[in-house]
């Protein structure tokens, strides 16, 4: 017999709006990471062709973008489970959940502190000195996306039982 998660009972709920369902909101926001990190691959084709203005202005597009999704979607939907997770065992979901918000409030913070930091500069000389930074940041940003994808596969689909 299988125990109805909290993860199952969010599935149906309408969100205040009441304009789309949980999984339909779910859906949007996956579509806008998608857009997001494919912005975040054409800035760092731009950083491969030395087009360091461009690569930067992509960048702040794909970090916009984020924002967006990070205050519609995100943060209401890990704060309405955010009590639930605390008092839960864990579980492969709550595990990824946890991870993957964790992961991604760094590349957040990391993302706004590199646009943040190039938008007030004048030059892009000081940028090469933050490449580590940015290195750390992509490869963050790529395993967050990743989990993004797995969490909703495991949440809206039935793909993993």
């Amino acid at each position: 017999m299988k125990v109805k998660s909290l993860y199952d009972e969010k599935r149906d709920e309408e969100w205040d709006l009441g304009v789309m369902s949980y999984v339909e909101f779910a859906e949007a926001n996956l579509v806008l990471q998608t857009v997001a990190f494919a912005v975040i691959l054409v800035g760092y084709y731009f950083k491969r062709m030395r087009k360091y203005i461009l690569h930067g202005r992509t960048m702040l597009i794909a970090l916009v973008l984020t924002l967006i999704s990070l205050f519609l979607v995100m943060l209401p939907s890990f704060l309405s489970l955010g009590e639930s997770i605390a008092t839960s065992t864990l579980t492969t979901v709550s595990l990824v959940v946890l991870v993957h918000a964790s992961l991604g409030s760094v590349v957040e913070v990391l993302a706004i502190f590199l646009v943040g930091s190039w938008r007030l500069q004048k030059s892009t000389a000081n940028c090469i000195r933050r490449k580590k930074v940015m290195r750390v940041t992509i490869i963050l940003w790529t395993a967050t996306f990743i989990l993004g994808v797995f969490l909703f596969l495991l949440l809206y689909t039935k793909i993993f039982g």
